[in-house]
């Protein structure tokens, strides 16, 4: 009897996730693919400007004022419950702990898909082209860059997307709106040498906020992922600085950014050999430990929120249209920009794209 009636009390408490899930008013689909839009414009036109003139004011006028606010204009002026669809929920210290494990194992995965997205883009295109932030030189610097890249974007780029536009396409249920929403992030980095590392990134993220139910766990989850990024980068550069005093620099990138594989190739093969089992050794020992993290997900930490059906009463041909148009200057605008890229790349000058690129802001 007393299993019975937990199972009954269970099965209560399900159900009634289930209906406070669902009954929360969400954003319409034309709502957040206009808002995409409406970003992604602001962030070529204004944002590539700013962050022109001056790198760290311009991240930060780009996140809060080109990224936050029309996020946050949305929910204010349609009246939406802010605190329910943002899942603004407390995130307790296992949560915490565990998300900031699987972003650490995550990193070298993300880094490794970055990877076959590069030598795809080089055997199409022959040549890459590198485009890195500026490295922090001192401490105070490191400081400023892990507040400014890694907090600015923690912060604003999850209210956008996994804050609202994912709940806006929670219509089409949780994996559908985890995966798309990860879609339109990659697309909103303009950088398709970058779109399958960011969109692997963007995918774990929404699938932290879809389980802890909290969008702080997104918040945490780009934080650390930014700030790891953020102290490589100047380890490395630190690393690099070392090494050219002692005339063993500038090995693996080129002076036009591209990547040189000559280094590597240059070694006799039982070297090479030794260098892909050691780093194939340590990729399946992460991606273990990773597997080991998210499997904690299901079973453990994370709070098991409910699941979001499919909302088929919503769906129809007017909505689907809504959305399309919604989306398509957005992408669009990206589309050219990556087609923009593909041109230089191939070493194609076109003065007609030299000049829509320099009114845009990007040239």
């Amino acid at each position: 009897m007393k299993e019975q009636f937990f199972s009954q009390q269970n099965e209560i408490e399900q159900n009634v996730d289930l209906t406070s899930e669902s009954a929360i008013r969400k954003p319409t689909l034309l709502q957040v693919s206009l808002l995409f839009s409406v970003s992604v414009l602001l962030l070529i036109f204004v944002g590539s400007r700013v962050q022109h003139a001056e790198f760290y004011s311009g991240i930060l006028i780009t996140e809060f004022i080109l990224v936050l606010i029309p996020a946050l204009a949305v929910l204010f002026i349609f009246r939406y419950d802010v605190k329910k669809v943002l899942r603004l929920n407390k995130l307790d210290i296992k949560n915490m702990l565990l998300i900031v494990g699987m972003l650490i194992c995550a990193l070298p995965l993300v880094g490794i898909v970055n990877l076959v997205n590069l030598v795809l883009i080089k055997s199409i295109f022959g040549r890459l082209i590198i485009n890195q932030p500026p490295v922090a030189e001192t401490g105070i610097g490191l400081i400023i860059s892990i507040l400014v890249i890694g907090g600015s974007a923690g912060i604003c780029e999850e209210v956008l997307f996994r804050g609202t536009i994912q709940r806006g396409f929670e219509r089409f249920g949780a994996v559908k709106s985890v995966l798309i929403t990860a879609f339109l992030f990659s697309l909103m980095h303009v950088d398709f040498q970058k779109l399958l590392g960011i969109f692997a990134l963007g995918a774990l993220i929404g699938f932290i906020v879809y389980r802890t139910n909290s969008i702080y766990g997104g918040m945490l989850a780009h934080f650390t992922n930014n700030t790891l990024a953020v102290v490589l980068s100047f380890g490395a550069n630190k690393l690099s600085k070392i090494m050219d005093a002692t005339g063993a620099g500038n090995k693996g990138v080129t002076g036009t950014g591209d990547i040189d594989m000559s280094f590597f190739t240059s070694l006799p093969k039982e070297q090479q050999i030794v260098i892909i089992v050691v780093w194939v050794i340590m990729a399946l020992v992460i991606v273990g430990v990773f597997g080991g993290l998210f499997t904690l997900c299901f079973v453990k930490f994370l709070k098991r929120t409910s699941r979001i059906k499919q909302d088929r009463a919503e769906e129809n041909e007017k909505k689907f249209l809504g959305m399309w148009l919604g989306l398509l200057p957005g992408v669009a605008a990206v589309v050219f920009i990556y087609f923009a890229q593909g041109l230089k790349m191939r070493g194609i000058v076109s003065p007609v794209m030299d000049y829509i690129l320099r009114i845009i802001g990007l040239k």
